[in-house]
């Protein structure tokens, strides 16, 4: 998963961590709605997806695939 793609890596893993914020700092103001939660549910899930991508630059025998 994590095989070559720092750069993609890096991304999902700072989308994550910034809607994990979106949502903790939410509910410390007590201001959690539904377009709180949308926003920050599709920053974890593109983070999600990111984790799993290869960099543009990589090839598919680069990052140890057929």
């Amino acid at each position: 998963m994590f095989k070559g793609s720092w750069k993609t890596t890096s991304a999902g893993i700072t989308a994550i961590v910034g809607g994990l914020i979106g949502i903790y700092f939410a509910v410390k103001r007590g201001a959690f709605d539904e377009g709180v939660a949308t926003a920050c549910l599709g920053s974890i899930l593109t983070g999600v997806g990111l984790l799993f991508a290869r960099d543009n630059d990589k090839s598919s025998e680069d990052v140890g695939m057929k």
